[in-house]
């Protein structure tokens, strides 16, 4: 595309540079880009190791066109030749006529059948650094009456990379805080908490939560998606995850938190809670991260007499006279009990009357009973 102008660049390098911290400008600087090199749209896409899929924005492109991409295998090079760029040498920047040639791009059931139908006939190419065991390209889509890319758009390209490289490593960093922080306060309460992207895949997780994934107990990891340990449980939290991570229905809907329980092998419950991140508490967190999953686990139930003692500053023995106290007994009872002498119990209801500051057995009892135990 000739005749691009430097303060068109310059408003897609601004785009780009202030997309980490304000994601909505992903999407402006992705149309920028897009246009500045011939085409309407462009494209992110991140793949990790395993093949899944971290991220795939297309703006303006439609849902059901990103969907069904994803669904042929658009990350595959054996079903889409366009993938061969994921594997790429960094910043090289390849047309559809450097990964096959022009007659097969007619007969490839991917060209004839997905990139015609979206838009998306011919495309340019750019390559970014690997990093954090992921690949990632940036792809300019162009319709069939834009035709091949030419050589000032592969110069306009190859101006712009670098800026979308930045914006995505600054991006990941600022991500990386934040997710640390999430797990930071799930570690300091010893708690079982997942962070999850829109597609269920684990971003991070607290200490609790990979002693449980290690345990084998109520849920488990697959291709780094969060699933229930039992396949039977495993739709009710996929369910939550999707609607925790998806857009409210409409203006009205706006509860998208679910509570469900998981159960083990021997039959122990616990209890999961999915909800939404809200943007208000990680105002820089990037599109990938949607919900957090926190399952409380079963605990033992805690020793009465601990309890008392902790609350109230009693000694163990005091302790378990208040428990015999507010249960109605006596002191001889509770003297000839534990094979001590009544005067040895009555100094020790005395010193837990004042140290619970409450005049009689029946209000000690009433105390007590605040405890549930």
């Amino acid at each position: 595309m000739a005749g691009v102008s430097p303060d068109q660049l310059e408003q897609a390098v601004a785009a780009f540079d202030a997309a980490p911290f304000e994601p909505d400008r992903w999407d402006e600087g992705l149309r920028l880009l897009g246009q500045l090199c011939g085409g309407w749209t462009a494209q992110l896409l991140a793949v990790d190791d395993g093949g899944a899929i971290r991220r795939n924005q297309i703006p303006r492109m439609p849902d059901d066109g990103i969907r069904e991409w994803e669904r042929q295998g658009g990350t595959l090079p054996d079903r889409n030749p366009r993938a061969v760029t994921l594997f790429a040498a960094p910043f090289s920047i390849r047309c559809d006529d450097d990964l096959l040639p022009r007659a097969a791009q007619e007969s490839s059931p991917f060209y004839r059948e997905l990139f015609d139908r979206f838009d998306a006939r011919f495309m340019l190419v750019g390559t970014l650094p690997p990093g954090e065991g992921v690949r990632r390209i940036v792809g300019v889509l162009r319709a069939r009456r834009q035709n091949h890319a030419d050589r000032a758009d592969v110069d306009t390209m190859a101006r712009l990379l670098p800026h979308v490289q930045a914006a995505v490593s600054t991006e990941a960093r600022l991500n990386a805080r934040d997710l640390r922080l999430v797990v930071d306060f799930s570690d300091q309460l010893d708690q079982a908490v997942f962070v999850c992207d829109r597609r269920g895949h684990v971003l991070a997780h607290s200490a609790a939560a990979d002693r449980l994934l290690a345990s084998g107990r109520f849920v488990r990891l697959q291709m780094r998606t969060l699933r229930a340990a039992a396949d039977h449980q495993d739709g009710p939290l996929q369910a939550a995850l999707r609607l925790a991570s998806g857009p409210p229905a409409d203006a009205v809907q706006r509860v998208r938190h679910t509570s469900i329980a998981l159960t083990d092998a021997e039959g122990r419950a616990c209890r999961v809670d999915v909800a939404p991140l809200p943007p208000s508490v990680l105002p820089m967190m990037a599109s990938d991260a949607a919900c957090i999953v926190h399952i409380a686990l079963p605990r033992p139930a805690a020793e009465p007499r601990q309890l008392l003692a902790q609350a109230f500053g009693l000694s163990p023995a005091e302790a378990a006279v208040a428990l015999d106290l507010a249960s109605g007994m006596t002191a001889n009872e509770i003297a000839a009990g534990r094979s001590v002498s009544t005067e040895t119990v009555r100094a020790q209801v005395r010193a837990v009357l004042q140290k619970t500051g409450v005049s009689k057995a029946t209000a000690l009892a009433a105390l007590i009973g605040r405890f549930n135990l």
